[in-house]
């Protein structure tokens, strides 16, 4: 696998990944991006910095946020006629079939957070719209794809991820990219 930069990719401000992709199938790639703890003072100053830290420099910590998230994306190569339910075994994802998909069709999906279904919000972003659409109590959305890059977001709060003098919650993001031909 190469991960790299050129002119077309940071021009978008990411970078390029390659890989052999030989055998037709679902490929999935998966990224995780962890910012960092930030404090948010009593006059609402967002400071990088764990809480016992920033406490030090003096500032009324009102709570801390260890901030991260994952990106996924599903690649359909080749003749591949099946579909595969793609899970990364990220902290938090996206879960649905994947198959080559054409504009107009539908993707049920399901939110995860530590392998349990948790009920959320997911954005829909494509060809400059953007949807937000409420799953059921068991975490399940139904999605209209449309040609292009379709990116499905979703945040989650995790207020049990407490670290005293570190943090309070654990402010998660989670995206699954697929593109439709």
């Amino acid at each position: 696998m190469a991960v790299g930069s050129d002119k077309e990719a940071s021009s978008k401000g990411g970078l390029f990944l390659g890989f052999n992709a030989e055998k037709e199938g679902v490929y999935t790639i998966a990224v995780e991006y962890d910012r960092g703890i930030y404090s948010v003072t009593e006059d609402n100053k967002w400071i990088f910095g764990e809480k016992s830290y920033v406490a030090s420099l003096g500032y009324t910590v009102k709570e801390s946020r260890w901030i991260c998230g994952f990106a996924k994306a599903c690649c359909v190569v080749g003749d591949f006629k099946g579909k595969d339910k793609v899970t990364a075994g990220l902290e938090f994802e996206i879960i649905g079939d994947v198959k080559k998909f054409e504009s107009g069709d539908r993707i049920e999906v399901q939110l995860f957070f530590r392998n349990n279904p948790v009920k959320g919000e997911i954005n829909v972003r494509a060809n400059g719209k953007h949807s937000v659409i409420e799953t059921d109590n068991n975490g399940f959305a139904e999605i209209e794809l449309t040609k292009g890059v379709n990116v499905i977001s979703a945040r989650y709060v995790d207020e049990m991820t407490k670290i005293a003098g570190v943090c309070d919650k654990k402010n998660i993001t989670t995206t699954l990219t697929i593109v439709v031909e």
